[in-house]
């Protein structure tokens, strides 16, 4: 560098440095007389290989990340789904943000439970129920199963441990309220004899069915053919019991049958109810009988779908039989399963529909029959006497069957079902999301973009950190040669 250089360096390098409101020209006598530039090349030079990578790297981290937060800010400004860029945006106010927000979540939860009830509707599309209505010429004549309101009768449990053992009953059957008997509440035979202690008490049905009628009298009917048996409704006694699915005739099993409607070809029984062995704490429900007309060799649930039967009335009950086949997955299919807390639903079930009518019963002569017979006045017969008398209202059999909507093994149906529900349940769906949420099928694709888009950056962040690592290893392996 000549003479000239360096007086014109050390003029550039000349300044004024003010003190408040003072000027004073400042001059270092002893500056190094060289350019700038050579200056800060040598501090360059200087620089060690490793910071100048640093700041490389964090200009390149910088710049990624500022990309992302760009593209973000950018997507969530633009997005036609309704009501985000209300809640990003922080120019808003807390206060209209927080509107927004709540704005949006109640569209969500709308939209979720009506779209809930678009898929159900969509899964009750895939079948379809065929009613039909067969005529026949006989019918099997359904079981018929009726109950004493009462539990236990009183006679029968006069001495202190009886009535502390239908205490116990009234009580819920507490495990300590056993105990006192002896009886052990955990033991497997604890509902035996439970049983045995309801079958003792009850009333039995030689004095509760005083008299019964099949077909008008045209075959023998009484006690003795009913079945007794224990349900949900206490001891009950069942007529035309049957322990058999099918409604086959199996010998030792008598299948009763009508081949005509009406109450020419019914059941009709007398029944008395005994009101005076009837104990307060049991008869809760009242005075009277619980009916259950039900397919021969099912439980019948009396105490949760039977009818009531009152004194002092005839019931007329006219049925009609109704049969229910459900799409099994189960069915005819052999299956080794553990044990099971929840139940697949019956594929076929059969019950009968019933229209019931009333009649002042019994009558006079009747009345005056039963006063002598058992020594009554006439409100005692009024009190103690029902009938009863079930027919078939006709000799049609109704049925709903469950079947698919399409057969996806036939191509047309299977092009069919697809046209359908893209128009139909597609068109719903678009419809409550355009309502709730201002969307579209383009606003998907935004998302769809912006994932993509930002899947990038992050193959940006995973280059960046891979180039770093081989840069490392690199430098360690150098230094561990010059080392050596």
């Amino acid at each position: 560098m000549n003479q000239l250089d360096r007086s014109n360096k050390v003029e550039s390098i000349s300044e004024k440095v003010t003190y408040g409101n003072h000027v004073e020209p400042f001059v270092d006598t002893d500056i190094d007389v060289r350019s700038v530039d050579d200056e800060e090349e040598e501090e360059e030079d200087v620089q060690s290989p490793e910071k100048k990578d640093s700041g490389d790297d964090l200009d390149t981290l910088s710049t990624i990340e500022e990309g992302s937060k760009l593209l973000l800010n950018d997507f969530l400004g633009i997005t036609t789904l309704h009501g985000i860029k209300y809640v990003y945006n922080k120019k808003y106010s807390v206060i209209r943000r927080l509107s927004w927000v709540c704005a949006m979540l109640v569209s969500y939860v709308i939209l979720i439970m009506t779209c809930r009830e678009l898929v159900d509707r969509f899964n009750a599309s895939l079948t379809k129920e065929e009613f039909s209505t067969i005529r026949k010429s006989s019918i099997a004549f359904p079981a018929v199963t009726i109950c004493n309101s009462n539990l236990v009768k009183a006679s029968l449990i006069e001495n202190p441990t009886s009535r502390a053992i239908v205490q116990v009953l009234v009580d819920g059957s507490t495990e300590r309220g056993w105990d006192a008997f002896g009886i052990n509440a955990t033991d497997d035979a604890f509902e035996t004899r439970v049983d045995e202690i309801l079958l003792a008490y009850a009333h039995q049905a030689s004095d509760m069915i005083l008299e019964c009628a099949w077909k008008r009298g045209s075959k023998a009917c009484g006690a003795a053919n009913f079945t007794r048996k224990i349900t949900d409704a206490g001891v009950c006694y069942t007529f035309n019991d049957g322990e058999f699915e099918s409604d086959d005739d199996v010998e030792g099993d008598i299948r009763l049958e009508i081949n005509r409607s009406g109450t020419r070809q019914s059941l009709w029984v007398r029944l008395n109810a005994e009101v005076d062995e009837y104990v307060s704490a049991l008869s809760s429900e009242g005075i009277g009988f619980k009916l259950l007309v039900h397919h021969r060799g099912d439980v019948p649930l009396v105490s949760d779908i039977g009818v009531a039967i009152m004194p002092g009335v005839r019931t007329l009950i006219a049925i009609k039989k109704h049969t229910v086949h459900l799409l099994c997955v189960l069915l005819d299919k052999s299956l080794t399963v553990g044990y099971m807390t929840s139940k697949w639903r019956a594929c076929y079930t059969e019950h009968f529909q019933m229209t019931m009518s009333y009649l002042k019963a019994p009558g006079k002569d009747d009345s005056q029959r039963l006063q002598n017979q058992f020594n009554w006045t006439r409100d005692d017969v009024t009190s103690n006497i029902a009938e009863v008398e079930i027919y078939f209202a006709d000799m049609n059999e109704h049925h709903t069957k469950s079947v698919a909507a399409y057969n996806l093994s036939d191509l047309w149906a299977l092009y069919v079902t697809i046209i359908y529900c893209l128009s139909l349940y597609l068109g719903d769906l678009g419809g409550l999301i355009g309502v709730h949420l201002g969307a579209s099928l383009l606003t998907v694709f935004e998302f769809v973009d912006y994932t993509f888009v930002e899947q990038a950056h992050k193959i940006l962040y995973i280059r960046f950190y891979w180039r770093k690592l081989k840069s490392f290893c690199s430098r360690d392996k150098k230094e561990k040669e010059t080392s050596t």
